[in-house]
């Protein structure tokens, strides 16, 4: 995914960027995040055959929460909202 970005960022700034590279890196990427959120669910998926519901009930729980930590450091230390309070702030993950 860095090397996709990379070859994004050089041809951007370029006077007549390239776009079949362009849409190439931009296609890897989708290709990967997808593999990664396929990834993911089978993991859950896997997680929950070992577990008891009561287990998979509380492990749930603590990504949950894990997530929610990620997203207050984020929105502490992320980009223009440390000093810049003219930025809105994001809002919290839709919770399912």
């Amino acid at each position: 995914m860095k090397a996709n970005k990379k070859i994004f960022e050089e041809e951007i700034v370029k006077a007549a960027p390239d776009m079949n590279k362009i849409s190439a890196a931009q296609g890897a990427t989708k290709a990967l995040l997808s593999q990664m959120a396929d990834n993911h669910l089978n993991m859950l998926l896997d997680i929950k055959k070992v577990l008891t519901p009561e287990q998979f009930s509380g492990y749930m729980a603590l990504e949950k929460e894990e997530q929610l930590k990620k997203f207050q450091m984020h929105e502490r230390f992320g980009p223009k909202h440390g000093f810049d309070k003219s930025v809105p702030k994001p809002q919290p993950p839709d919770e399912e």
